[in-house]
């Protein structure tokens, strides 16, 4: 269902082409490449993920790939960090509506895949400054 969001099957869906996309760098920056197309292939053949783990590591690696590689103001980036949180939020609360993640605003988003992923050094310069959680209480 991802591939069905707009553009996201333009620019997540295959793999990418460093010489017809001209983007000669791309292997020097992304060490582990990975499309929508190709888990979407992995997932057909039923031999490659045994575990779910396995799988949203490899749904996550494609948009954190493209959050490594494109810049900041891109529309790629920009997408890319949506569908990565989203992504993220839903993965963890499957049985949540997706009115819930909507009434969200962009800091408690931000804050949401703070919690969920380790490699979000960039992402987490951009969470506003939050006032510490009162500290436990001792019986």
């Amino acid at each position: 269902r991802i591939l069905e969001v707009p553009h996201c099957d333009f620019y997540f869906g295959n793999p990418i082409d460093p010489i017809n996309e001209n983007m000669p760098s791309y292997f020097e920056v992304i060490s582990t490449p990975m499309d929508l197309g190709t888990i979407q292939k992995r997932l057909q053949l039923q031999r490659y993920y045994y575990h779910i783990n396995e799988l949203l590591d490899d749904i996550d690696l494609v948009f954190r790939n493209a959050q490594v590689y494109n810049r900041s103001h891109t529309a790629v980036y920009r997408l890319a960090k949506h569908l990565r949180i989203l992504f993220l939020w839903v993965s963890r609360n499957p049985c949540k509506d997706l009115s819930d993640w909507h009434e969200c605003n962009e800091a408690q988003k931000l804050l949401v895949i703070n919690h969920y992923s380790n490699n979000n050094v960039e992402l987490i310069a951009e969470v506003p400054q939050l006032a510490p959680p009162p500290p436990p209480q001792l019986q």
